[in-house]
């Protein structure tokens, strides 16, 4: 028997991932605003309209034109892994939740292609998933704003202390 979900730490675990899924948002459109050095430049490269995707895409090429390339592995890690958040962000923030036999379930509906039919799909979710997916986006996101902090002024800024473990310092590069 399918339940509503009522676990009130899952619930607020969405919730708080709803919130750090926009500061990412901005903190992608931010380094790319930095990198671009140029305000009118930045606001024609990242209209308010633009989807993760196309920032990460532009992103992408803006690292691959201005990082040297010492330092453009990190940042390719960096995109490609922001790119595998979103794409669970968006399986888990288009299905529905529930609750059965102490599990919960997350329910997608897969769209048929070719005319196929429709597929609905149940996954079960574990606590422990939400957290680690939680700190993987806290860390890229605290990533990218050491960027940030560390350039916004000038290309050759002093980097200072990463405010997190998980990864390398971004930089342009020697």
């Amino acid at each position: 028997m399918h339940r509503k979900l009522e676990s009130p730490k899952f619930l607020q675990g969405l919730g708080q991932l709803v919130v750090d899924f926009g500061f990412m948002e901005r903190a992608v459109r931010s380094v790319i605003i930095v990198m671009a050095r140029d305000h009118h430049l930045a606001k024609a490269l990242v209209p308010p309209g633009n989807t993760v995707s196309q920032n990460l895409e532009l992103l992408r090429r803006i690292c691959i034109h201005k990082v040297q390339e010492e330092a453009l592995a990190h940042w390719l890690a960096a995109i490609d892994d922001l790119k595998s958040i979103f794409e669970e962000r968006n399986k888990i923030f288009h299905g529905m939740f529930y609750a059965e036999e102490h599990r919960v379930l997350l329910s997608r509906v897969s769209k048929g292609k070719r005319q196929l039919t429709d597929r609905l799909t149940d996954i079960e979710i574990e606590d422990d998933f939400i957290t680690a997916l939680h700190k993987r986006l806290n860390d890229r996101r605290r990533q990218l704003m050491d960027f940030c902090d560390d350039y916004y002024s000038d290309e050759t800024g002093p980097a200072h202390q990463s405010s997190q473990d998980a990864h390398p310092s971004l930089s342009y590069g020697k």
